[in-house]
């Protein structure tokens, strides 16, 4: 049932990022904002050490939009703080709000649900609103909460501004645009859409209410503070089809002063004691005017910050990517997802050529920067010679990291849709939607096959990095040898190395 709302003119709200639940880790932010999971040994709420644990950033957008309206805001991270659920109720009693907003997310739907009916006991007097993705893909399935009176399925930066005005004027929450709420024991309404259209009028995040000095991790073998940083939101590519980015965060872009986003960066780095930077734009150059103004305006402050940053193979080229090494990025996570090229062009890709990806995976290197390929396995069509296809690109292409994850139907996706009237969805615990777990099969391969199938382009990758360790190896003890001859001898030396250092790929036959 809706609690009502106090009535007043301001509002003690509390924005909760909640600890994983039970025998995983959850990455909220991630998938959309459907989030992923890995799993874990940890039998209560919280998260485990190294884990690298990022908030959700639509409620720090939200604290600080709400806390410019006059209300106190509270923002708790029980994931980076590691609590279980018996700290985030002790914590929520403590702050004792009006308004409890708190993320959701699929794999962990129904810990997150039972870790709010938990704490909402500790603050009974506070209205329990969920946001994230899957209260748009799924808000009948939030709203079976017991603890849950709203989902938010328009963006939390416009609802909540909205709902905390009408709670504090006593009108009935009913009206809030892109609220849907329980109005009885079997309905709910629901008063339209409500999304950004820009970002002019939205405050920086409010990174001084999160614990920064916890949110430390190793990249690429140094210990960082670090942050997540959005130039932009919203993914308007043809591969909305499976991917949830433009359902969760908006089919078109929004993007943010350069202005404001180095002088958010400067705080980070100066007042915040950030050394490292996690740019989640869904397409970090996808508007390269935009991309190049921020990148002058760091070169400009100095501000000798390291980044990671994801966009397409076709968003790319030597200049940019060489001034965006000069600005500190140390890698960048692009979409391969299949290497066969008609799933590439007519499923994974749309829009973008094959020959890019090698183009762009070269211009990348020569600037000194570190490619990560996310690879998919399980599209609809996939059979065992696409598989094999995507083995022998991925054991080709000289790249350190590669990311493998099996196709998921995100709820509100085509994809989902279509494979649902087909028969292909295998389950529906949305538990097994982690991201890398087999919950659709495709027309030619099973669940089992396509786990296979995921092992089968981790080792191509493996073997790919096991020749170049060889070949580092054998050529690293030739040239030893060389300088060691010569330096016993007068200057002049024939020793060569004297063999080399090949491989046999194989069928790839799983």
């Amino acid at each position: 049932m809706l609690r009502p709302g106090p009535s007043g003119s301001r509002l003690r709200i509390l924005l909760l990022h909640p600890p994983s639940p039970p025998l995983m880790n959850v990455g909220r932010e991630w998938a959309g904002g459907y989030g992923t999971a890995v799993r874990s040994d940890r039998t209560c709420y919280g998260s485990d050490p190294e884990y690298l644990a990022v908030p959700y950033m639509s409620l720090l957008f939200s604290a600080s939009i709400l806390a410019r309206a006059g209300h106190e805001v509270d923002f708790v991270d029980a994931q980076i703080e590691a609590l279980d659920d018996r700290e985030v109720a002790q914590r929520v009693g403590e702050l004792a709000p009006d308004l409890l907003v708190s993320v959701v997310n699929l794999p962990s739907l129904k810990g997150d649900l039972a870790l709010l009916e938990r704490v909402s006991s500790a603050a009974p007097q506070a209205m329990v609103v969920a946001v994230g993705t899957v209260c748009r893909g799924l808000p009948e399935e939030v709203l079976a909460g017991k603890a849950v009176a709203a989902a938010v399925e328009g963006d939390p930066e416009v609802v909540l501004p909205d709902l905390a005005q009408v709670l504090c004027e006593g009108r009935p929450v009913s009206a809030v645009p892109g609220l849907r709420l329980h109005a009885g024991e079997d309905t709910e309404t629901f008063c339209g859409p409500a999304t950004m259209r820009d970002w002019a009028t939205i405050p920086a995040p409010a990174y001084h209410l999160a614990p920064m000095h916890l949110y430390e991790h190793a990249f690429f073998g140094q210990r960082h503070r670090y942050a997540q940083v959005l130039t932009s939101r919203g993914c308007p590519f043809a591969c909305s089809y499976y991917c949830p980015y433009p359902f969760g965060f908006g089919s078109k872009a929004l993007f943010r002063d350069p202005s404001r986003v180095v002088d958010e960066l400067t705080t980070l780095k100066k007042q915040r004691g950030v050394s490292f930077i996690i740019f989640r734009d869904q397409v970090f150059t996808l508007r390269r005017s935009h991309t190049e103004a921020v990148l002058e305006g760091m070169l400009e402050r100095g501000l000798g910050l390291d980044w990671m940053c994801e966009t397409r193979v076709d968003r790319v080229d030597q200049a940019l990517l060489e001034k965006m090494r000069a600005a500190g990025c140390r890698q960048i996570n692009y979409g391969l997802e299949t290497g066969d090229q008609e799933l590439f062009a007519t499923r994974a890709k749309p829009g973008a050529a094959f020959a890019d990806v090698e183009q762009a995976l070269e211009w990348t290197r020569n600037a000194g920067i570190q490619a990560h390929l996310h690879l998919i396995v399980g599209f609809p069509g996939e059979t065992w010679q696409s598989v094999r296809r995507t083995a022998r690109v991925v054991a080709g292409l000289s790249v350190k990291e590669v990311g493998v994850a099996i196709m998921t139907p995100y709820p509100g996706t085509q994809l989902y849709s279509e494979a649902l009237a087909r028969g292909l969805i295998l389950t529906r615990d949305w538990s097994e939607y982690t991201g890398f777990r087999p919950v659709m099969r495709t027309e030619r391969l099973s669940a089992e096959d396509l786990v296979r199938a995921q092992s089968l382009v981790l080792r191509a990758h493996g073997r790919r990095g096991r020749l170049r360790r060889a070949l580092r190896g054998r050529l690293g003890r030739a040239w030893r040898g060389i300088t060691h001859c010569r330096r016993g001898s007068s200057g002049q030396s024939d020793v060569r190395p004297s063999s080399s250092a090949t491989a046999t790929r194989g069928d790839w036959e799983p």
